[in-house]
């Protein structure tokens, strides 16, 4: 489903990647962990052309994206949705105007339909009680539900979470990998950018290091628990390299 090659990136004189390679097959969930720094988002924001890499090649589910203009990316937006850190939400608008507008922009449902489908899709993540919520009276935990009720409304082949956990609490964190882990279940391929590896060793089938520009390490989370030395782990333990 996603196909990464020889993806290099600079901003100015800072080199960020310089020969970054991977797969992900379909219905898989790849961990990216890495340093802060290490260009992790960078690569998730790629994947829905919202930074073009410098060389190499992009593919998503067979079609090579990294030359497309903003016009032909439109569809690919459609099948790979962005789950955003802060949520991302429009300050203005609210919870139900949010989920709202990707419907509207893009496909050609009834308002009826996108209310069903609305309404819906924020019962399963247990927002129900926030459709007429704007985005400062959510707190931190339901804003990051209501960022991934925005991305699953569109109902996308390819998900891509950056620090979907990040800064929530326990009971919150759970229930972002409960929906993470049912998405994956429903077919749903996906990318997690993380710090939070517990998280990651559950709902990962593999996990990829990022060092140097390129991929370190690979290992699935069972490799992780057995293999007694690895860069990995080095990393997790703040050892230096």
């Amino acid at each position: 489903m996603i196909k990464v090659m020889q993806f290099a990136k600079s901003f100015g004189t800072k080199l960020v990647h310089q020969n970054v390679n991977f797969n992900v097959k379909k219905g898989e969930c790849l961990g990216l962990i890495g340093g802060s720094g290490t260009g992790k988002s960078v690569i998730l924001r790629s994947l829905i052309g919202l930074e073009k890499p410098d060389q190499g090649l992009i593919y998503i589910d067979g079609v090579e994206i990294s030359k497309m203009n903003e016009f032909d990316l439109k569809e690919i937006r459609k099948k790979v949705a962005y789950v955003f850190q802060g949520g991302a939400l429009f300050d203005s608008l609210s919870v139900y105007e949010n989920l709202a507008y990707p419907l509207r922009e893009h496909t050609h449902l009834t308002e009826e339909l996108i209310s069903e489908k609305i309404v819906q899709t924020l019962h399963n993540l247990g927002l129900h009680d926030s459709l007429n919520l704007t985005p400062n009276q959510l707190s931190g935990g339901m804003q990051k539900r209501v960022g991934l009720a925005r991305a699953m409304v569109m109902n996308p082949d390819v998900l891509l979470y950056d620090e979907p956990t990040a800064g929530l609490d326990p009971y919150n964190t759970k229930r972002i990998q409960e929906l993470i882990l049912k998405l994956k279940s429903d077919g749903v391929t996906s990318i997690l950018v993380t710090h939070d590896m517990p998280v990651a060793l559950a709902v990962c089938d593999r996990l990829i290091l990022l060092l140097k520009g390129e991929v370190g390490e690979e290992m699935t989370p069972k490799e992780f628990y057995t293999t007694q030395q690895s860069k990995m782990k080095k990393f997790i333990s703040g050892e230096a390299f």
